[in-house]
C-alpha cells in the first residue's frame, strides 16, 4: 500500500491524507508524481512475503493525488505491452501454506516464498520517473536491464532502451534508480559481484542517457566501511549479492547487507544525492521463515542497513564525498569511520540518534533507499527504519540537512510500526518504498540556458553574418522577466533582427519576457563585417 501526508508532519502518522491498500496495488516501490495532471504513479516490484497487485508483476498504477479517498487504477500492464519483466513462481493461495511458493491469505501468517529470495532485484520493476513536460514515464525493467519509455498521452510503450553495462565484472550489473534531470535520464546501477563474491568487485555507477547513448557520469567502489547495522560482526561492509540465505548475525536476526543504488536526487548546486537500499531487506521479512523449505521454519527478523552518499559538484566535475568532505566543506561525520575516506557526509542517518555523538547510534545505517528533495529546502527526505525515538521495528521518513549532514529540524514521520510477530508489516526489513513530493508547484523551477551560433566560421569585409541566439527552458516552471544582454562585437555593423522590437542593438539587450517550461525562443541578428 501507499500513504500520503503533509510535508511538515512529525511524529506517528495517525491519519494519512489518502492511501491505497495492498489489495488495490500490492507491493510497489517506484513512485512518480505529475504536477500537471495531479496523478501519482506507482510501479509493481518483487518483495518476498508480499504479493503483487491485481494486475501482476509488470503493472504500473495511477492514483488521483488531490482526492482524500482515491481509487487506484491500472495505468499500464507492461507485460501485456510486450515488456519481458520476468516470471514469478508464486502459486495462488489455497488458504493454508502447503507450497514453498505460496503466500497465505492471512498476512499475519508466515510463508516460505522460496523462489522470490533469489529473484529480488532481478525481475519486475525498479524505480520510475516522469519527464518535465509530463508526457513520458520512464521505468527500469530489472529482468532485461532496460529503460522502458512510456508515452502517457496514449499509454503505450514507445521504446525499450538496453542499459549499457558500465564495466562490471562478469557482466553482473543491476540497475534500479532513474531520475529525469536537465534533459537527460539518469540511471543508477551497481556491480553485484554475484559470481566472484569479492567485495572489490562491488561498484556503483550513475549513467546519463541522452536518448541514444548511456554515458557514465560518476562511479565509485563500494568496498568502504559504513556504519554497523547493529547485530552482526562484519555488517559494516557491503556484501556481494547472494541468492541463498546467509546471515552475519546469530540467533534469529537476518543481516547480510547487499547494495542496490535505488534513488537519485540533485541538490541545488548540482551535487548528486544517492540513496542505497539493502537487498536483504526485500529478501526477508520482519518476522518470517527463511526460504529453506521445508527444513527450516525458524522465524527470523530482518535488519537492514542502506546508505546515503553525496557526490559533490565541484565546478562541473563530480567528486565522491571523502571523509565527510565536499568542496563546500566537511560535516560532523568526519573521521567517524563510516563512509568513503573514513568519514560519513550524512551522519544523521542513525538510531538511537544523539546529536552530540556522530559515532553513536545502535543502528548506524537506517536508510531504506528512497529519497525526495524539495527545491530550496536545504534538506533531503529519506525513507528509513526507526524514524522516531524510542520506537523500534518501525519505518517512515527522516529529513537530513544537506549542509551539515545531520538531522534537519523535522524530527521525522513514522508510517508504520510492527508491534509483534503477527503484525502485517516488515519492521526493520525495508518496509518502505520510494517517497515522492505531492503538490510540488511551489518547487517548480525554471532551468534556462543560452546558446549562440554564427552561420559562417570566417567572413570578409562587407560580408553578411547571422548570429542565432537560442534561449531554452528545460525546467519544470516558467521563467519570467527574462532578458539577455549580447553586445555586438566592434568589428560588425548591425543590419536587422527578427525580434519584432524585442532586441535593441545599441544596448545589446534582448527582452525575452516569459519563457514557459520546456520551450525555447530564438533571435537572429544580421550584421555586416566592417
Amino acid at each position: 500500500m501507499f500513504s500520503t501526508f503533509d510535508y511538515a508532519a512529525t511524529g506517528e502518522l495517525a491519519a494519512p491524507f489518502s492511501k491505497a491498500t495492498a489489495g488495490q496495488v500490492g507491493s510497489v516501490w517506484g513512485l512518480s508524481y505529475d504536477v500537471s495532471s495531479k496523478k501519482l504513479y506507482a510501479a509493481a516490484f518483487l518483495k518476498r512475503h508480499a504479493s503483487f497487485g491485481p494486475n501482476g508483476i509488470g503493472a504500473i498504477y495511477q492514483m488521483d493525488g488531490t482526492s482524500a479517498t482515491p481509487t487506484p487504477s491500472l495505468l499500464i500492464d507492461l507485460v501485456a505491452n510486450g515488456v519481458d519483466v520476468g516470471t514469478s513462481s508464486r502459486v495462488a493461495s489455497s488458504g493454508a501454506v502447503d507450497d514453498p511458493n505460496e503466500l497465505p491469505a492471512d498476512a499475519s501468517q508466515p510463508s516460505w516464498d522460496r523462489d522470490a529470495f533469489a529473484q529480488i532485484g532481478k525481475i519486475s520493476l525498479g524505480d520510475i520517473d516522469i519527464s518535465a513536460d509530463g508526457k513520458t514515464l520512464w521505468a527500469v525493467n530489472l529482468k532485461q536491464r532496460e529503460l522502458v519509455e512510456i508515452n502517457l498521452t496514449n499509454t503505450t510503450v514507445t521504446a525499450k532502451h538496453a542499459i549499457t553495462d558500465p564495466g562490471c565484472s562478469n557482466g553482473e550489473f543491476r540497475p534500479w534508480a532513474v531520475k529525469v534531470h536537465d534533459g537527460k535520464v539518469w540511471v543508477g546501477t551497481v556491480c553485484s559481484a554475484e559470481t566472484s563474491q569479492q567485495a572489490a568487485d562491488l561498484k556503483a555507477y550513475v549513467q546519463a542517457f541522452d536518448g541514444t547513448t548511456f554515458t557514465t557520469a560518476t562511479s565509485f567502489a563500494l568496498n568502504y566501511s559504513k556504519g554497523s547495522i547493529g547485530n552482526g560482526p562484519g555488517d559494516e561492509k557491503w556484501q556481494p549479492w547472494k541468492d541463498t540465505f546467509t546471515t552475519l548475525a546469530s540467533g534469529d536476526f537476518a543481516i547480510y547487507p547487499q547494495p542496490i543504488l535505488s534513488d537519485i536526487e540533485f541538490d541545488m548546486d548540482g551535487s548528486l544525492i544517492l540513496g542505497f537500499m539493502d537487498r536483504m531487506g526485500h529478501q526477508v521479512g520482519g518476522v518470517n521463515y527463511t526460504p529453506n523449505y521445508p527444513d527450516d521454519d525458524t522465524m527470523i527478523q530482518g535488519q537492514t542497513g542502506g546508505d546515503i552518499i553525496r557526490v559533490c559538484n565541484n565546478g562541473g566535475k563530480y567528486e565522491l564525498e571523502n571523509n565527510a568532505t565536499c568542496s563546500s566543506g566537511s560535516t560532523t561525520g568526519k573521521d567517524n569511520g563510516q563512509g568513503p575516506g573514513n568519514g560519513e557526509y550524512y551522519w544523521g542517518e542513525m538510531w538511537d540518534f544523539n546529536p552530540f555523538n556522530a559515532d553513536g547510534g545502535y543502528h548506524q545505517e537506517t536508510s531504506f533507499g528512497g529519497l525526495a528533495f524539495k527545491a530550496g529546502s536545504g534538506e533531503i527526505a529519506v525513507t528509513a527504519m526507526n524514524p522516531l525515538n524510542p520506537n523500534a521495528n518501525a519505518g517512515g521518513v527522516i529529513w537530513l540537512d544537506n549542509a551539515t549532514g545531520g538531522r534537519a529540524a523535522n524530527a521525522g514521520v513514522q508510517v508504520y510500526r510492527q508491534q509483534d510477530g503477527t503484525s502485517p508489516y516488515f519492521g526493520k526489513a525495508s518496509g518502505m518504498g520510494d517517497v515522492e513530493l505531492f503538490c510540488a508547484e511551489a518547487a517548480l523551477q525554471p532551468d534556462v540556458s543560452l546558446t549562440k551560433v554564427v552561420d559562417k566560421p570566417t567572413a570578409k569585409r562587407g560580408e553578411t553574418v547571422i548570429y542565432t541566439l537560442t534561449l531554452s527552458n528545460t525546467g519544470t516552471g516558467a521563467a519570467t522577466g527574462v532578458s539577455v544582454t549580447d553586445s555586438l562585437p566592434a568589428g560588425v555593423v548591425y543590419v536587422s533582427d527578427d525580434g519584432s522590437g524585442a532586441y535593441v542593438a545599441s544596448s545589446g539587450v534582448w527582452s525575452v519576457g516569459s519563457l514557459a517550461a520546456n520551450t525555447a525562443k530564438t533571435l537572429k541578428i544580421t550584421v555586416t563585417v566592417k
